[in-house]
């Protein structure tokens, strides 16, 4: 809980005990500002076997202990939420609708990411991808009506009321359908190139050239999760952006494969449209847990079967993403937020110590026109930072540090270099 104690929040730590006759107990522990108020051991076989929807049905009315404790009366009354510390003590814990199950404590329900330092700044001049993709062996779903409510809730956002930049990836067959609509001028929607009559270019490949030296902000995935054998969560995509007749099995990308997507085009927040008959929440949930892990990713999934409306909740989510500090929305039931304490308004944590700046830190932060890719590179360095800034053997990792500081004077040089003789991204 330490993480939750150092900001003064009142958290929810939810870890596994598992024994050798096939059951296990889920272990909750309630801690606030005040230190620990409330524990609960939940026997379950559930767990063990894969069951999620069955572990769900088990622990929804398990809560009454924490109803009636003073810790979450006084998040009522301050109209404050609940932050989720979900262990790895089992690998299906994150994959859990912890914010159904807790509905009936009426706070919103927040999850705490493992990686903190500060939360990436507003962009003054957001940008946004997205990747909504049907493959013919998943349920259909109403693609443009989905399209056009993230372009709302995006609109939502600016002050002017102008639709930020947004573009458009989909397999050949629904950007053919996609194309036949009007979405307005600042969209784009991206028509995929066959590069020779049996090569297939792979999607991140594809996304990634497609936007060129353009970095995006957010990249917004649509479409169904998958929850494999081993307990990974990953996105179920058409075979490739020109191909798509397997109706045995989809294509998958696995958390490290859209880690390295988010590096190559410089994005930081990720959103996951669960769309309705969707194969797999449980492995949208898990991917989105684990994008936020690997690359300090702000994530927000929406679970379009769980919402009054197909949209609800999407404005929060991008509120969050691109004009915070906000609110929490005030119900978190189809919704899945794993966002740093400062985008709700909570101080940011002093680190340890303050990194060199560097010119490349500086124009990202400015939202000037730098290609995608030094983008990224910016945004890992600014996670390595963050690892070293919280370490409190600051002794042990001087000589990590002098290198980092150094690896950053060589970025700087190569940027100028690019900039300067117009290089490749």
């Amino acid at each position: 809980m330490e993480p939750i104690q150092t900001y003064g929040l009142t958290g929810l730590r939810i870890g596994c005990q598992q024994t050798r006759r096939g059951s296990d107990f889920v272990t909750c522990e309630l801690s606030g500002p005040g230190g620990r108020s409330a524990s609960k051991d939940m026997p379950t076989t559930a767990l063990a076997r894969g069951r999620l929807d069955k572990l769900l049905h088990e622990v929804e009315r398990s809560w009454e202990f924490l109803d009636s404790t003073p810790a979450i009366r006084d998040l009522r009354t301050r109209k404050e939420p609940l932050w989720l510390d979900i262990s790895t003590e089992h690998p299906l814990l994150p994959a859990v609708d912890w914010e159904r199950a807790l509905s009936s404590l009426r706070v919103p329900v927040l999850r705490m990411p493992g990686i903190l330092g500060a939360p990436t700044p507003s962009p003054r001049s957001p940008s946004v991808a997205l990747w909504v993709t049907m493959p013919v062996v998943k349920a259909a779903f109403d693609a443009i009506g989905l399209v056009e409510g993230t372009l709302k809730a995006i609109r939502e956002t600016s002050d002017s009321g102008e639709l930020p930049d947004v573009h458009v990836f989909s397999e050949a067959r629904l950007v053919e359908h996609l194309l036949r609509h009007d979405f307005g001028s600042h969209v784009v929607v991206h028509r995929p190139k066959r590069k020779g009559p049996d090569e297939q270019v792979p999607w991140s490949e594809w996304i990634a050239e497609s936007l060129g030296d353009t970095s995006v902000d957010v990249l917004h995935l649509i479409g169904h999760g998958y929850l494999s054998a081993n307990c990974q969560g990953a996105f179920a995509c058409a075979e490739s952006p020109t191909r798509d007749f397997d109706r045995k099995t989809a294509s998958f990308v696995w958390p490290q494969q859209l880690a390295a997507l988010l590096t190559s085009i410089g994005a930081w927040g990720v959103v996951f449209t669960a769309v309705p008959h969707n194969y797999s929440v449980a492995g949208l949930r898990l991917l989105a847990t684990r994008v936020a892990s690997l690359r300090a990713a702000a994530t927000g999934l929406h679970d379009v079967a769980r919402l009054r409306s197909p949209n609800a909740g999407l404005s929060e989510i991008y509120q969050l993403l691109l004009n915070h500090p906000q609110q929490p929305p005030p119900s978190t039931t189809g919704l899945a937020l794993t966002m740093h304490p400062g985008r709700f308004g909570v101080p940011t944590r002093r680190a340890n110590y303050e990194p060199v700046r560097t010119e490349l830190a500086d124009l990202v932060n400015k939202g000037e026109d730098v290609p995608g890719w030094m983008v990224g590179a910016q945004r890992q360095i600014a996670q390595w930072e963050t690892h070293l800034s919280f370490r409190s053997d600051v002794a042990q990792v001087d000589s990590v540090r002098a290198g980092l500081e150094l690896a950053k004077s060589r970025v700087d040089d190569i940027m100028r270099d690019n900039r300067n003789e117009g290089g490749p991204s």
